[in-house]
This record gives structure tokens, C-alpha cells and sequence, in this order.
């Protein structure tokens, strides 16, 4: 690498040892020139992937959440308007319909209720997706889960009021059900 100067940079009536550095230039072919980057490394696309996918774990983990808690909130809403319905049906005939827990209890239970006027107008406030159809014509109390509810008339409080249930989130795991009371 060449330090020499050109004769025209040169102040005059000075020796070459007495310019001072700084105004000592190089040639443009002597300075490198900054490298310019076009593209990404591949470990800066790994972190950006990395961050991304974290971010879609988090995302989907907190939607499943939310998304069970509103099941699980709409199945409370529903035996809560079923209820009402009970009332009003012991109300008027001092007495709860029959049941006996299975998985086809609350095929008879809505047939009963929907025969009283008193429970029919509260079985009117009851979500479109609380009622099941199959194809005999059936009709099922069914969960925010999608899962058939079970109707027991002396299954709450002491055998003195009733009790619906729906087998939550999974059906096999008895710690999530949830329970009328």
C-alpha cells in the first residue's frame, strides 16, 4: 500500500516528513469499500422463524383457552335456563319430571318441559346449539362441548333439587365436568 502523495497536495516549502498525518491521503483504490448486504444470514432467518413460530404457540395456546373457557361459560348458561325451566315446572306441578341420569335423560326431560306452559316459554331463551336433533327425531340437551348433558332429578343439593352435567372439555376425565347446583 502506497503512502505517497501527489505533488499537488503537497504544501509548499515542506519536506514529506513534516506533513502531518491527517492530511495525508490514500489513493481510492487503497480504501476498502463497506461491504453491502443484499440478503439475509441464515442465522438471522433462523431467529426471525424462531420468534415467529414462539409467537404462533402463544397465540393458539391462548385461543384454546379462550375458546374452552366461552365452552365452558355457555354450558353453565344453558343448565342455568334448563333450570329455570325446573322451577317453573315444580312450580306447577310440585314435583320434577323424570330422569335417571343416563345419557337419553334429557330426550324425555325436554319433552316433558316443552308439554308445560309455564317451562316452555323459558326453554325459549335456551342457544340454538343447546338442542341436538338426530335423525329418529330425538332431541338432546347438549353441551357448549358438543356432548349430551345428563338430567338426574334428585342429583343436587342433598336429592332435593336437580342436577344436569355435561362431561366438559373431555369426556373420559371426570375433574372437568361441570355440574348444575
Amino acid at each position: 500500500m502506497s503512502t505517497s502523495l501527489r505533488d499537488e497536495d503537497m504544501p509548499p516549502n515542506l519536506p514529506n516528513s513534516a506533513i502531518p498525518m491527517a492530511q495525508v491521503r490514500l489513493p481510492q483504490s487503497a480504501i476498502p469499500k463497506a461491504q453491502v448486504r443484499t440478503a439475509f444470514t441464515l442465522v438471522e432467518m433462523l431467529i426471525v422463524l424462531l420468534i415467529v413460530a414462539l409467537g404462533f404457540l402463544l397465540v393458539v395456546g391462548v385461543g384454546s383457552t379462550v375458546q374452552a373457557d366461552a365452552r365452558a361459560r355457555q354450558t353453565r348458561h344453558t343448565q342455568a335456563v334448563v333450570l329455570a325451566a325446573l322451577e317453573a315446572y315444580h312450580d306447577a306441578r310440585h314435583n320434577y319430571p323424570p330422569g335417571d341420569g343416563g345419557t337419553d335423560s334429557t330426550v324425555a326431560l325436554l319433552r316433558t318441559l316443552r308439554s308445560e306452559p309455564a317451562c316452555s316459554s323459558a326453554l325459549q331463551k335456551l342457544p340454538r346449539k343447546a338442542i341436538f336433533q338426530d335423525s329418529d327425531g330425538k332431541e338432546y340437551l347438549v353441551d357448549g362441548f358438543a356432548g349430551t348433558m345428563r338430567y338426574d332429578p334428585a342429583g343436587g343439593l342433598g336429592g332435593r333439587k336437580p342436577k344436569l352435567t355435561s362431561q366438559g372439555q373431555d369426556p373420559l376425565d371426570t375433574t372437568d365436568d361441570i355440574v348444575s347446583e
